[in-house]
């Protein structure tokens, strides 16, 4: 069991960010169940690439820049979103990507009732698997906001949560050649880079519908050019040993 403090999580874009490694320290295997994947143990230059909040207006253009070099990826997925493009995501589903849980809406989860966090995460997973044809295995919480509950509720469902090691601050960017430096700034191998397709809690218009293409693009391209391999999230952790944390939020704020 590795327990990972949260500042560390959220601080790779940091100069000199330091190797998720560096950030860890031992804790009880008691806290296992409760625990969150957020990074895999290899010296192998492999990361999987995580899409939140999705599918969105720009979502299709981002599909055609990941098919056009032959990589796959994970999208978190909001169950409310998938209904709205049910045919987005069956074509990521077809395209060899991996579709996973990010609730049913982008309401902070620390939010939600405790009596009602085991009906509303099941309801999100069974409209999901419903519209992408196929079983749901790994969930993200909007805003990475899990309390101890959410993550036990989680499990009994049959998915496992996943945070993330890397990420583009790209809800806030506005420049996809930014967004897309700082995420490859933060790269390491057996990262999860914390990327999105949508941005669920900005106004419509916040950035141009194509901003996570170009961004994607301007990523992916120099990661191939130096010999990175890109992969879903369940390749990752299925293929290396995970690394855990123990990551909860207890009140309103992430």
């Amino acid at each position: 069991m590795i327990m990972v403090r949260r500042s560390w999580v959220c601080q790779w874009d940091a100069p000199r960010a330091v190797e998720p490694e560096a950030a860890i320290r031992r804790g009880g295997t008691v806290l296992l169940p409760f625990s969150s994947a957020i990074c895999a143990r290899t010296a192998e230059p492999v990361i999987s690439l995580t899409f939140d909040d999705g599918p969105g207006p720009g979502t299709s253009s981002l599909l055609d820049v990941l098919t056009v070099r032959n990589v796959r990826a994970t999208f978190f997925v909001l169950s409310a979103a998938a209904r709205r493009y049910p045919h987005v995501v069956q074509r990521a589903a077809a395209e060899g990507h991996e579709i996973a849980l990010h609730g049913p809406d982008h309401s902070r989860t620390t939010t939600w009732p405790l009596r009602s966090e085991r009906s509303r995460l099941r309801r999100a997973k069974e409209e999901l698997e419903d519209v992408a044809g196929r079983s749901v295995h790994w969930y993200r919480p909007t805003y990475g906001a899990l309390r101890p509950t959410l993550a036990r509720h989680a499990r009994a469902l049959g998915m496992d949560t996943v945070i993330w090691s890397m990420w583009a601050s790209d809800w806030d960017e506005r420049h996809p050649k930014l967004a897309a430096g700082r995420a490859f700034h933060t790269r390491h191998p057996g990262g999860v880079v914390l990327l999105h397709d949508h941005v669920g809690d900005r106004p419509p218009g916040h950035r141009p519908a194509e901003f996570a293409a170009e961004m994607t693009a301007q990523l992916v391209d120099p990661l191939l050019a130096a010999g990175w391999s890109l992969v879903p999230v369940g390749e990752l952790l299925d293929a290396h040993p995970q690394v855990r944390c123990a990551w909860f939020t207890m009140g309103r704020r992430s």
